[in-house]
């Protein structure tokens, strides 16, 4: 048997999400598909992180094994082929049976744009949410700082979560703002489904002024009684940006 991880690049606006989902048009279907194409066998992918349907990948990674033993540019070039333009290949590997995708990464990074202006979008709309609300992007950046390190976030987990574990280590996660763009990078040792999106909407909103500077730090108080409204930015502006591995095949960048 023959084990390879592929870096995937895609736009997620066409898609369900990434995760394979009956009678819905999926990234991983799609891969699947093409993998199939190639190879005349019946092959499941394993990913490195499930993107929300249309939400945007530079760098997931995948992972399957094949009976053939084609080489990695082989690989790249076919799946291409058979691949629609808004998913691609970016690199291929051989890799040993132990790596998984998932299991083995040690971190995942994001970012997610917004434009903040008035005017509504056309060209942008499928890459950025539009907030029309002026945003101080220093004071999201300093709330910003209570996300780091390891905490619970079983306040923001939706109820069918609560099962597993609702901790997580972040690495990063910083505002910073370009002309009418802001860009916000998140790094952790892995996300809860919408996760993201949600604190992101945190930080806006204390970006507005419409929630005080310390939202953050007391979501994660002794106090915190999921007394918080939460809303959620929409899935256009996230793109998982790439995953940390102890390997030669992490990708991390556009």
């Amino acid at each position: 048997m023959n084990y390879f991880a592929l870096i995937v690049e895609y736009d997620g606006t066409n898609y369900s999400g990434f995760q394979s989902q009956p009678q819905v048009s999926t990234v991983q279907d799609t891969i699947e598909s093409a993998i199939t194409n190639l190879t005349r066998e019946n092959i499941r992918i394993t990913s490195a992180s499930r993107t929300d349907a249309g939400a945007h990948a530079y760098g997931q990674v995948v992972n399957f094994q094949t009976e053939q033993n084609y080489p990695p540019e082989v690989i790249e070039n076919a799946l291409n082929y058979y691949l629609p333009s808004d998913i691609t290949i970016k690199k291929a590997y051989v890799v040993s049976e132990e790596f998984h995708s998932r299991k083995s990464a040690f971190s995942r990074i994001y970012k997610y744009q917004i434009l903040n202006q008035d005017v509504k979008l056309s060209i942008y709309r499928n890459y950025y949410a539009r907030i029309s609300t002026s945003l101080d992007e220093k004071l999201m950046n300093n709330a910003c700082q209570d996300l780091l390190g390891t905490h619970d976030f079983k306040d923001i987990a939706k109820p069918s979560y609560l099962g597993g574990s609702t901790k997580r280590e972040v690495y990063k996660w910083e505002v910073q703002r370009q002309a009418n763009k802001i860009i916000i990078t998140c790094e952790a040792n892995g996300f809860m489904r919408y996760q993201i999106r949600k604190i992101n909407a945190l930080l806006t909103q204390i970006g507005s002024r419409s929630l005080p500077s310390d939202t953050i730090q007391r979501l994660f108080s002794e106090e915190s009684n999921n007394n918080f409204q939460y809303s959620m930015l929409p899935a256009c502006g996230l793109f998982l940006v790439g995953v940390k591995y102890h390997g030669p095949f992490s990708y991390i960048g556009e």
